[in-house]
């Protein structure tokens, strides 16, 4: 209701299609948790791969209706644990930062430190405004930082007729690594050498391509190509790992 008067005018109405309080007669439906994924220092990491005593958490993490980090609700928290040890868990509400123009995505960054060498997994728990979660796992190596160590050697494509990308990861994110790969025959001929410098700035070795080619650069016949990886690092440690590659 209003009324309005302009000394020689009176004037009065009302609005009849104003509601208070009342509901909303649309539902939404949503049942599923955020989609989480994990990396360790980097988003080139890979489930099972390689880090150090003190690696960084990298979660990327998505749900239409939102990412729960109010911290208000009881066992609603964004959180991590270590080794299945969940009596432990790590909150990170405060850790986490949404992808700018977002409320649906986000990141979290959070130092891991003290980790002792051998496998280890890390499990994140999150929850979005409906009260739905999801937990992602990843599993992962910290190697002896003592010495030089090698693992997860791959080639890819394999097979392959043009070339391949070989790769592998390692404990010595840090500084100029000297590597070789050598290349056999299945009668054990040498048939290619590649030499490189790489400047390490991870765990996973920058790719290494290889054309199908011998050192005097004719294509190489179909078959089984052995290969090894031999990397010095900047402290002089080497290290070695084999692997085959197949040409079709």
């Amino acid at each position: 209701v209003y009324y309005a008067s302009d000394g020689l005018t009176e004037m009065n109405g009302s609005f009849t299609d104003i509601v208070t309080g009342g509901f909303s007669k649309s539902v939404i439906s949503d049942e599923t948790g955020p989609n989480i994924r994990l990396f360790l220092n980097d988003t080139l990491f890979r489930n099972g791969g390689m880090a150090g005593s003190n690696p960084v958490l990298l979660a990327r993490i998505e749900d239409t209706g939102g990412i729960n980090i109010a911290g208000t609700g009881i066992g609603h928290n964004l959180i991590f644990w270590l080794d299945g040890n969940k009596s432990y868990p790590v909150v990170l509400n405060g850790y986490f930062r949404n992808d700018f123009g977002s409320y649906s995505s986000g990141t979290v960054t959070y130092p891991v430190t003290g980790l002792s060498p051998g496998s280890h997994s890390l499990t994140l728990k999150a929850w979005d405004n409906f009260n739905n979660s999801s937990e992602e796992t990843i599993h992962f190596i910290v190697a002896d930082e003592q010495k030089l160590v090698l693992r997860n050697l791959i080639n890819y494509p394999n097979p392959f007729s043009e070339n391949t990308r070989i790769s592998l990861q390692h404990n010595r994110p840090e500084g100029i690594l000297e590597v070789s790969v050598s290349i056999f025959n299945i009668r054990g001929q040498l048939v290619r050498v590649l030499l490189t410098s790489i400047e390490s700035t991870g765990y996973q070795l920058e790719p290494i391509t290889w054309d199908g080619r011998s050192s005097g650069g004719q294509k190489l016949p179909g078959g089984i190509y052995p290969y090894t990886v031999g990397i010095v690092s900047k402290n002089g440690e080497t290290a070695t790992i084999s692997g085959r590659m197949i040409i079709y």
